[in-house]
């Protein structure tokens, strides 16, 4: 009996070996794994992303969202890993990441920047309100900035130490702008000196469920002017329509620990959870 089922499963084997040469020379092999990829997604790794914590990982990223949307697979899945970047990641329309449980997108660099050119980790941004990035949907992953040196020190001489008349902005984790049906859940950020999640200019937007722990940032002093309020923001959402925050949790713990005597040992930060106006012209 062990003999005759040994070689019956050899022609079965056989059999299975014939059928997957056929698939594989009518093409139909490819055809299951692109929908299955449609599907399911890519796995960054396949384009040597390392995700060990050390090596950085942003062009490699970057090179896999770009080829998969280039190939019309549309999602990307990022498995469990410390992924350190240093530069913005783009997302383009239409395109999914789902972060698997343990996946970190852990940012590593200086961390200062301005209003206007402050390093956005992740940015779903069109062109112009008329070419809006649409159709993004992003959850299951954390962005970790413990790796940030700058955490609004009065200078680069003492970056981490905090006052109340910071050197520089920070850096904004996720950064919408001219964009259309985008949501953002189950996402967590931690460690971030400046901004977590910004709208602008954007329409239909679910933030459902993301926590933010130690985000924010102090105003910044320019030319001897101060009270700047558009920086150090957990959430915020403005020139914007149809933005739906839900359960999202908000914990700033980060203080002040030099500068102004009267505010050393209070909270750093502008606005946990903001909306401001859209106006009439937006």
């Amino acid at each position: 009996d062990f003999v005759d089922t040994y070689f019956a499963n050899l022609d079965v084997q056989e059999e299975i070996n014939n059928k997957l040469d056929e698939m594989a020379e009518d093409g139909t092999f490819d055809a299951i794994l692109a929908n299955y990829l449609v599907i399911c997604g890519g796995n960054p790794k396949a384009f040597g992303v390392k995700g060990d914590g050390v090596t950085d990982d942003t062009v490699a990223l970057q090179d896999a969202i770009d080829t998969l949307n280039a190939n019309g697979i549309s999602k990307l899945v990022i498995p469990k890993g410390e992924y350190v970047i240093n530069n913005t990641l783009n997302i383009p329309s239409d395109f999914e990441i789902e972060g698997l449980e343990g996946s970190v997108l852990k940012y590593v660099g200086d961390g200062t920047g301005t209003n206007a050119t402050g390093l956005k980790l992740i940015s779903v941004s069109g062109e112009d309100a008329d070419n809006p990035v649409q159709n993004v949907y992003i959850h299951g992953i954390t962005i970790d900035g413990t790796g940030q040196v700058y955490k609004g020190g009065y200078s680069m001489s003492t970056p981490k130490v905090t006052h109340t008349n910071p050197a520089y902005w920070g850096i904004t984790a996720m950064w919408i702008h001219f964009a259309k049906n985008i949501r953002i859940e189950n996402c967590n950020f931690n460690d971030i000196y400046g901004d977590g999640i910004i709208v602008h200019r954007t329409t239909d937007v679910i933030l459902s469920q993301n926590r933010m722990d130690n985000v924010g940032a102090g105003n910044i002093t320019v030319n001897g002017q101060t009270g700047y309020d558009n920086h150090g923001d957990g959430i915020c959402s403005y020139f914007s329509y149809n933005v739906k925050m839900l359960n999202n949790t908000l914990v700033n713990k980060r203080v002040y620990q030099s500068g102004d005597p009267s505010a050393v040992g209070k909270v750093c930060g502008r606005s946990g959870l903001e909306f401001e106006y859209a106006s009439n012209n937006d």
